[in-house]
């Protein structure tokens, strides 16, 4: 709009937009593991916590944190309860350097977690910084239902929108 001033923020660092990401989208065969995971700052943590009973009950998956954040030592607690199995199948990475590590966190996910509950208005309609990393990745997404995301993702064709609430076929429908 005219009359008004933008500052352009940037999520990725310039000198890296300026560069490919080296990362292609490798559909892994049937039968080994997928390694689904959140990168950035761990919140909202009640429904991922579902996320990671679901998913660490199933072999079929490995999941993956990593990040600080307002829930980060809940989550830790979280994990130290599991059974031995499913604590096995839940990696938490705690804090990365963003320049660093970021790139290769991405390139070692099979599916990027971008799970936001739709129970806040706010989270319904936001977009996350996920979002664009993980295209930029070329990673597919884990959205949640009934939230703008989830409108995104389905138009992209760049991943899958569930209700984690929703506790038979979650891991299957992944």
């Amino acid at each position: 709009p005219s009359g008004k001033e933008y500052l352009l923020v940037d999520n990725i660092a310039p000198d890296e937009l300026r560069q490919p990401s080296g990362a292609r989208f490798v559909k892994k065969p049937r039968g080994e593991v997928l390694t689904v995971s959140f990168i950035g700052f761990i919140r909202y943590l009640e429904r991922n916590l579902e996320i990671i009973d679901r998913l660490t009950r199933d072999e079929r998956f490995r999941v993956e944190y990593h990040g600080a954040g307002a829930d980060y030592q809940r989550l830790c607690d979280y994990q130290a309860a599991l059974p031995a199995a499913q604590r096995d199948r839940l990696i938490i990475g705690g804090y990365y350097d963003q320049q660093r590590d970021r790139p290769q966190l991405y390139r070692r996910a099979d599916i990027i977690n971008n799970y936001y509950p739709p129970a806040v208005r706010v989270q319904r309609l936001a977009t996350s910084n996920k979002v664009y990393d993980a295209l930029y990745f070329r990673r597919p997404q884990l959205v949640a239902r009934g939230t703008y995301l989830e409108e995104l993702i389905a138009g992209w064709g760049v991943g899958a929108a569930l209700d984690a609430a929703v506790r038979a076929g979650f891991s299957a429908a992944l």
